[in-house]
């Protein structure tokens, strides 16, 4: 049974709000957070960046349903056992969507581990539009309203079922809001495990899960429900070109939005009370005007033509790419295999000359045994 360690932090997502950045600045500063604050951020298995494998098989509707396998606990001993008086921290945003709570911590609580639960939270109409899109981009088939009517975004009640098993006092509640980060969420994360300083860590520049310009998004969309696949890397940089003339459009109306907030108001009230001490969970002014929010009206002909040509593009420059490379690795291959043909013909042709040379070598020899021998002869008869 490892030693329980000073501190553990279990970050659970949600999705949608930075996750994936947090994850990764996590790993590559991985020696800096040990060396210098203390802090364990493991590597499982082949869950490099996060711990995923640690979370899904509490998710239900996920393959890995069940225990995690024996293999990430063991990885996971083993730092305790090397680290014993260290901080660790473990993510993954699939913690959030966990269904069996008490079974993951009866587990984590068989290994001594005693976390505290760091979740972020967005407000509701950002979070659907966001996941909504990274969803498309991951190959679902549904339009928005189907998509909206089927999630669950009510923080306080998701916020219920971790204090019930983890208790209020292992909660940490933080909100994924520019106005509420002033810093970024890179700081902002960090003062949770008491950085209060930033300087010195290695901060990725390039934002993570780029969303999709929503002409583009509903090209993909359509997609999916031909089963016509778009290699991910194509979307992304064809959506660098739209990004440069897109303007900024949502998928909720103005109305549509403002249904939203209003429907979830007493919900993040309760949420602000409960465990922020204040009345309001987000600060940003949810009644902008219909001009700060301009609704996407759908796709258009001239667009569906413009995205489509960059597809074939892009795809068709991919091909090139792939069958010059592939051309370049089989000429390698073939100029390989030659040099491999002019080396064995080379020790070949060494072999020829040193067998010829043995054989004059060995003539020489007979020569001169037979001269010996002739030289012998005589002297024995000029004695006789």
């Amino acid at each position: 049974m490892p030693l329980v360690t000073q501190e553990i932090y279990l970050h659970i997502g949600i999705k949608k709000t930075g996750t994936s950045a947090i994850q990764f600045f996590l790993s590559t500063n991985r020696q800096r957070l040990l060396n210098y604050h203390n802090i364990v951020y493991p590597e499982l298995e082949k869950d490099r960046h996060a711990h995923h494998g640690l979370a899904l098989p509490y998710v239900s509707a996920h393959k890995r349903k069940g225990s995690p396998p024996k293999i990430f606990f063991r990885d996971l001993i083993s730092y305790f056992e090397k680290y014993p008086k260290k901080t660790f921290l473990l993510s993954s945003e699939a913690f959030a969507s966990s269904e069996d709570i008490q079974k993951l911590k009866d587990n984590l609580e068989a290994l001594n581990i005693f976390p505290k639960i760091i979740v972020y939270l967005r407000r509701q109409d950002y979070w659907l539009e966001s996941r909504y899109n990274q969803d498309i981009k991951s190959g679902d088939k549904k339009n928005f309203t189907d998509f909206c009517s089927e999630q669950q975004v009510d923080w306080f009640r998701l916020l219920q079922k971790w204090e019930q098993v983890f208790g209020r006092e292992n909660l940490i509640i933080k909100v994924y809001e520019n106005q509420q980060m002033p810093q970024g969420l890179i700081a902002d994360f960090l003062q949770i495990l008491g950085i209060t300083e930033i300087d010195g860590f290695e901060v990725p520049s390039a934002k993570r899960n780029i969303s999709l310009d929503l002409d583009l998004l509903e090209l993909k969309r359509l997609a999916n429900m031909m089963n016509y696949s778009i290699e991910l890397s194509v979307l992304n940089k064809i959506n660098e070109k739209l990004q440069c003339f897109s303007q900024n459009r949502y998928l909720f109306s103005l109305e549509e939005r403002q249904k939203i907030i209003k429907k979830y108001a007493d919900s993040n009230s309760q949420v602000a009370k409960k465990y922020l001490g204040r009345k309001k969970l987000f600060y940003e002014d949810a009644l902008k005007s219909e001009n700060q929010y301009k609704h996407y009206s759908g796709l258009v002909l001239e667009k569906v033509v413009v995205i489509f040509l960059l597809i074939m593009q892009k795809q068709s420059s991919q091909k090139q790419s792939s069958q010059k490379q592939s051309q370049k690795q089989s000429s390698q291959k073939q100029s390989s295999q030659k040099q491999y043909q002019q080396q064995i013909q080379e020790q070949q042709r060494k072999v020829k000359r040193y067998k010829k040379k043995l054989r004059r070598s060995r003539r020489l020899s007979m020569v001169f045994a037979g001269l010996f021998l002739l030289q012998s002869l005589i002297i024995l008869y000029l004695l006789l």
